[in-house]
């Protein structure tokens, strides 16, 4: 374990710890924080809020400390590695929350909330397998399309009539998700969208077992400047 800092913008810097055994805050982190950060005065009505997929727990404790101050956030994730960090760094930052280790939103069912972050994993299994940006501490399991738990997600716990911050990563069936709501009338907007390259080390090792995923429409990028570019996208969804 060791002490690291958060720091998606100007303004929003935590100190946390962060362990191998935990997913630890990408630039996916980042964009959901900065998201809410300049959308928070249309999200200032959230009072109850929950990290689900929490992690080290430094999105939630984000919004506590900086973002959304009078809400009150609720942290949960499946892995126990992830809770005993979260409440480490929640000490860390002098805050008071709860925290419950979950299968998705399992753990509160009796708890209506008016925000959740959806940071729960939502990109191909393949590079789970491959052990890109997890390990075997972190348990997931997302399908070849990546869209497993989030379509569970939304297939169980739609009737929570909350908002919903969804990162959607394109090395994920995007179209899938979209479609999914759209079909459900599930009415969704993007806050914010950002490209970035994928990693040298993924793309020289596995770049034709990414053109094949592509093919079949399981993920997306596209080739620019001699570099492999995915994207995130940032939803904001109304149950």
């Amino acid at each position: 374990m060791k002490k690291n800092t958060f720091f998606p913008e100007k303004g929003l810097k935590i100190d946390h710890f962060i362990t191998s055994k935990v997913f630890n805050p990408t630039r996916t982190s980042e964009l959901i924080v900065k998201s809410l950060n300049r959308n928070k005065n249309k999200l200032s009505k959230a009072k109850k809020i929950l990290d689900l997929g929490c992690g080290s727990g430094v999105i939630g404790i984000t919004i506590k400390k900086k973002i959304l101050k009078n809400s009150e956030v609720f942290f949960s994730d499946f892995s126990k590695n992830a809770i005993k960090i979260t409440k480490k760094n929640l000490i860390l930052n002098k805050l008071n929350c709860e925290v419950k280790k979950s299968n998705l939103m399992n753990a509160w069912k009796k708890t209506k909330f008016d925000l959740i972050i959806n940071d729960v994993s939502g990109i191909s299994s393949f590079f789970l397998k491959k052990k890109m940006w997890y390990n075997n501490f972190i348990p997931c399991d997302t399908s070849l399309d990546g869209t497993k738990l989030t379509i569970r997600f939304f297939e169980n716990f739609r009737k929570q009539k909350s908002l919903v911050i969804l990162p959607l990563i394109s090395l994920s069936k995007v179209s899938k998700v979209k479609k999914y709501l759209i079909k459900r009338k599930i009415k969704f907007k993007t806050l914010l969208k950002e490209q970035w390259p994928l990693p040298n080390k993924l793309v020289n090792k596995y770049l034709k077992s990414l053109i094949i995923l592509k093919k079949k429409k399981l993920i997306n990028y596209k080739k620019k400047f001699g570099m492999y570019i995915a994207y995130t996208e940032i939803l904001l969804v109304k149950l």
